[in-house]
């Protein structure tokens, strides 16, 4: 085992013992060859080679849990420590009757499980640099694993937690891609711009905000007040938005997304909701995008628009950031550009009146003269630019290199001929 890692007790586990809330997860991230187990006293799931599992040897207790002990200093994490070893102090002979009595403690904690995730989104948002632990939703096998696990009968194991740390890395490749929300998004809109009230370990919640399109109850990537997943659907009637601030990330797919799109904007332009905060596609050519005209935007740069569950962007389509408001806009535009401009390009568009008032030509003259002093392009550019930045050392460099390919004659252009002779 790698320096400050101990060996955590689990049992092996069921998919029929899971909450059917979890299955689609536990589905998706099902690895072949691995087994499902659950872990005494955070009673989260994950996968485990048989490899990786050993029974617990009464002999060995007493080295065991002292070393727990001492991971739970380290880590901060004594309360979790205590209440593993007490489910371990009370545990059956009998693989049968333990499995029976961790699927009824189980139960207790489920009834804590959407506080528990809202406090790890709240660390998360808090200290977003800080290590990931297991995944309440990681990891599963189906019946068929299950039933391969027999052979070990429901035996209490051990399962290193640097090896479950880097499985639960991994799992994320595996699993259905949502397009998690990035959490400087979640932080700039609720706070910034909606100038929400943060969470608090006593209300471990973003209050006053709504997530329509939440990726999961168990473990929201928005700890919003109120979320709707899937099952809830958050376009049906019955889903009320009436009263809260919406931070609206909704799947991508057109013939989902031109929906949330038109409810946001109807939900606002009736006075339910005082403002809307949606990412989505710019895709300027689909008809919900000319219901979003009247609202400004900001188009992410491609290293902004990086979704959590995504190594990258995603290819093939630009992501925009719109704020969707009615009554008192001011204010919340000008928080809106101040949050959001220096990660993408803010935009609106202009019709024919704007462009011919003086307003439009001050704007241009702003913009170029902006685009002067902060836009260099590294391209080369000519003797006379009206650029009036200095030229970076790439720059210097590939003009002598092309001057001393051009010669005394003239200066080549990009395409290979001379654009212009040498004054």
């Amino acid at each position: 085992m790698l320096a400050g890692y101990c060996a955590w007790p689990a049992l092996v586990w069921s998919l029929e013992l899971c909450a059917k809330v979890t299955w689609p997860d536990i589905i998706t991230s099902y690895v072949p060859g691995k087994l499902l187990v659950r872990f005494y006293g955070e009673h989260s799931s994950s996968w485990a080679a048989p490899k990786q599992l050993s029974s617990w040897q009464a002999g060995a207790e007493g080295e065991k849990l002292e070393a727990l002990r001492l991971w739970g200093k380290r880590a901060n994490k004594l309360k979790l420590v205590t209440a593993t070893i007490d489910e371990l102090e009370g545990r059956a002979d009998s693989p049968k009757e333990e499995t029976s009595r961790m699927a009824r403690m189980g139960k207790t904690y489920q009834l804590d499980a959407l506080q528990a995730a809202a406090r790890q989104r709240l660390n998360a948002l808090l200290h977003p640099h800080a290590p990931a632990g297991s995944s309440h939703a990681a990891g599963a096998a189906a019946l068929a694993a299950a039933a391969a696990a027999a052979g070990v009968g429901g035996a209490v194991a051990v399962l290193p937690e640097e090896e479950l740390l880097a499985q639960a890395a991994g799992l994320g490749a595996t699993a259905e891609r949502m397009g998690l929300t990035p959490d400087w998004i979640i932080s700039t809109a609720a706070f910034s711009v909606f100038q929400l009230p943060r969470p608090t370990p006593e209300q471990p919640f973003i209050a006053g905000l709504l997530d329509p399109a939440c990726n999961s109850k168990l473990e929201p990537n928005i700890p919003a007040e109120v979320l709707y997943d899937k099952r809830d659907d958050g376009l049906k009637p019955a889903s009320a938005w009436k009263g809260y601030h919406v931070l609206l990330n909704p799947d991508f797919r057109a013939q989902v997304q031109w929906k949330f799109v038109n409810r946001a904007i109807d939900e606002v332009e009736s006075g339910n909701v005082p403002a809307v905060l949606l990412i989505c596609r710019n895709s300027t050519d689909t008809a919900y995008f000319q219901r979003l005209r009247p609202y400004p935007r900001v188009l992410l740069r491609r290293s902004s628009a990086k979704f959590k569950d995504y190594d990258k962007s995603p290819i093939g389509f630009g992501v925009v950031v719109f704020c969707i408001a009615k009554h008192d806009c001011r204010a919340l535009y000008e928080r809106f550009f101040e949050g959001f401009a220096p990660w993408g390009e803010p935009n609106i568009p202009i019709d024919k009146p704007f462009m011919a008032s003086p307003g439009f030509y001050q704007l241009l003259a702003r913009l170029r003269r902006h685009a002067e002093q902060h836009a260099r392009d590294h391209w080369v550019q000519p003797p006379h630019t009206s650029c009036a930045t200095p030229q970076s050392r790439v720059e210097l460099a590939g003009m002598a290199s092309l001057e001393l390919a051009a010669g005394p004659g003239g200066h080549k252009g990009p395409g290979g001929a001379g654009s212009h002779a040498a004054a």
